[in-house]
């Protein structure tokens, strides 16, 4: 179980060494497993090595949760991809909520340029589709292609909202 490291007074994700061991745990217990998705706000720049070297090794793909990318005065939140042996993918986040515009001040906007969502993978000679959606924007963004596979890296108290938005989904397009 891996909690959001958001500070929420610097709105920073503080990552350190007894979260990396804990996180490299979770990594060991999982090296079995086709794709990892980690929470969101739980992703910093010192998680990078660690898990690309996890991914490229293991075949694994990494679904980082959520950090934060400063651009001069702005910063945007997005989830890292790791995909074995690809460069790093980057889905950005489009809606914030409340808390997030509030604890950053202002300083976190909503990245105003398109962002890639759906990716094809292939495992055992069949192809999947995932897609990547971070928090809040599961619940905003037109939802009308298909996936196999849906991650929503999300740190909600009660995610009510995403059960029953992704029940309907569900229902309409057969995955998962």
């Amino acid at each position: 179980n891996l909690e959001s490291l958001l500070n929420e007074t610097t709105f920073e994700v503080e990552v350190n060494a007894q979260t990396i061991n804990k996180i490299q745990t979770h990594l060991g217990n999982s090296l079995d497993t086709n794709i990892i998705c980690f929470p969101e706000y739980t992703y910093s720049d010192q998680l990078f090595d660690l898990y690309r070297n996890i991914s490229d090794q293991n075949n694994i793909i990494i679904i980082g949760g959520s950090g934060i990318e400063t651009d001069g005065d702005n910063s945007y939140a997005y989830c890292p991809i790791f995909i074995p042996n690809k460069d790093l993918i980057k889905v950005y986040k489009k809606y914030l909520t409340v808390e997030e515009r509030t604890f950053s001040k202002g300083k976190l906007i909503p990245f105003p340029n398109s962002t890639e969502r759906e990716f094809r993978i292939e495992f055992n000679n069949y192809e999947y589709v995932f897609s990547v959606y971070i928090c809040y924007d599961f619940l905003q963004e037109k939802y009308n292609q298909r996936s196999d596979i849906v991650f929503i890296p999300q740190f909600e108290a009660s995610p009510r909202h995403f059960i029953n938005s992704s029940t309907s989904i569900i229902q309409g397009f057969d995955n998962f």
